[in-house]
């Protein structure tokens, strides 16, 4: 998908500063009045809640009158009070945040999989920025842009050819839905071609399609937990098990940001066989304990299960792995995760912005908390406890650092999965000047980036780049991922040897 763009930060100008103090304190002296969603999601719900006036104080609104009325230069107090209540909001933690209506609008779009822009993923090679995807059904897909296209210019924005940061590309690329994106770019054969194409919504699945690496073996990859992840989830286990014995399952969630935490409930129930079995809780200083059990009502015929993970796997993903690992129901694999245990709620305004705030902590079935410290003090404290923690088996456990694997890959640190689509990306532009363009022309670039995480780790070595050119090749024309490579990927290799 196109990069997520950044929360733009309000900057003041210097007059500003002036009365900067003020409104910091007062709005964490006053606050605002709303209704409030308790739902225990780690991300913003996806209904709308209830609008409801904010009544304000009369201090608080005395001092904008008086700034509104008597400031010696034209200024725009609303201004001044969404900035007042971001920068207090900011400097609570990483996770609470304050949105604008917009911004808020985007957020609960993106957790039902939906998106914003042209729909495309590029990467930057050389100075270069590639189309390395085009979304299914997206904008761009009606268009006449081509995987391996160069693009060149934006809107009359050079973007390649110079160096260009990330976020500065992903801007000129993205814009309001409706509005023309006029395109110069530059195809593998050397054509140059101008394209407008109009920015839209466009939908990314939360589970790719899954592979049979076996008989009994399924891999299933979850890129995020959006609202529809339960239903994918179950619609794929329903098509692709072999009913007639139990089906090992790998779930791949490296990379994964997390989502909606009942999504990740509902299908810890399908893992989890017995009822009223505790899946996690969460719990804070001033939320009333709040546990999630699993129901009973498992459907398929599971056998082993292992859980892939590496350090930018966070949230929901690590409530998965956590659970599983707990119940000493999955093996995990890989590297420690990410490690964020908060719990965020939020507060919609009548103006359609909203407050992100973190209310509490997950705790896994065990006890523990997933979340790393945040500053010294936290890591203090963490040092000096001396709880102990313990899975069904008697197995034990450590908390304030992420999931730790139960089988650790020395250089998974090193294995992300960003880096081998770079190098995967590679190969394919690489053949694509080699006159093969029958084989990027056939790609679909959705199963080989996220289904088929490795097609080779390391470049050392010409054997190596042979083998992933051979690999690459062999994937375009059968048009599915090879069997073989991926059985080789040192997770997924892992992973099956713990079945045994």
């Amino acid at each position: 998908m196109e990069k997520k763009e950044e929360l733009a930060k309000s900057k003041p100008n210097a007059s500003w500063d002036i009365w900067k103090p003020f409104w910091i304190s007062l709005a964490f002296a006053l606050g605002m009045l709303v209704r409030v969603s308790l739902d225990q999601s780690d991300e913003i719900p996806l209904f709308k809640l209830s609008k409801h006036s904010t009544p304000t104080s009369s201090k608080f609104s005395a001092i904008k009158s008086f700034v509104g009325e008597e400031y010696y230069q034209k200024i725009n107090t609303d201004s001044m009070e969404e900035l007042a209540i971001e920068d207090m909001v900011d400097h609570l933690d990483p996770y609470s945040a304050y949105f604008s209506a917009k911004q808020q609008n985007d957020h609960l779009l993106a957790l039902q999989g939906n998106h914003k822009g042209i729909g495309i993923e590029y990467q930057v090679i050389d100075d270069s920025v590639y189309v390395t995807r085009i979304i299914p059904n997206g904008p761009a897909s009606n268009s006449k842009l081509k995987l391996g296209d160069i693009i060149l210019e934006a809107n009359d924005s050079i973007i390649s050819g110079i160096e260009k940061e990330g976020l500065a590309i992903h801007k000129t690329l993205v814009g309001e839905e409706n509005s023309i994106l006029r395109l110069k770019v530059k195809s593998l054969d050397g054509r140059l071609a101008q394209l407008d194409i109009k920015r839209g919504s466009y939908e990314i699945p939360s589970i790719d399609p899954p592979i049979k690496l076996a008989k009994n073996i399924l891999y299933l990859k979850i890129n995020h937990f959006s609202s529809k992840v339960y239903g994918d989830f179950m619609k794929y286990l329903e098509n692709n098990l072999d009913h007639t014995q139990p089906t090992n399952l790998i779930i791949d969630v490296r990379d994964n940001p997390g989502g909606i935490l009942q999504e990740v409930t509902k299908m810890l129930s399908q893992l989890i066989t017995d009822k009223g079995v505790l899946l996690v809780y969460t719990d804070g200083e001033n939320q009333q304990k709040n546990e999630y059990t699993s129901t009973g009502k498992a459907f398929f015929n599971l056998g082993k299960i292992a859980v892939l993970i590496n350090q930018n796997s966070a949230s929901a993903s690590e409530v998965l792995a956590g659970s599983l690992q707990d119940h000493d129901r999955a093996v995990i694999v890989g590297n420690n995760s990410f490690g964020k245990g908060l719990v965020q709620t939020d507060r919609e305004f009548e103006d359609g912005s909203a407050v992100k705030l973190t209310i509490s902590k997950y705790y896994l079935p065990s006890g523990r908390c997933i979340q790393r410290p945040l500053n010294e003090k936290e890591k203090s404290e963490n040092a000096k406890s001396k709880k102990e923690f313990f899975t069904a088996k008697g197995r034990k456990m450590t908390e304030g650092e992420g999931i730790q694997p139960d089988i650790r890959l020395v250089d998974a640190k090193n294995d992300s999965l960003q880096n081998l689509i770079f190098e995967i990306n590679k190969i394919a532009f690489k053949l694509a000047r080699k006159n093969k363009f029958q084989y990027l022309n056939q790609l679909n670039w959705s199963p080989i980036l996220s289904q088929n995480p490795v097609i080779l780790r390391h470049f050392n070595t010409k054997t190596t780049e042979t083998l992933a050119e051979t690999a690459f090749i062999k994937y375009c024309q059968n048009n599915k991922p090879s069997n073989e490579i991926l059985i080789n990927e040192p997770y997924i290799k892992a992973a099956i040897q713990s079945f045994k």
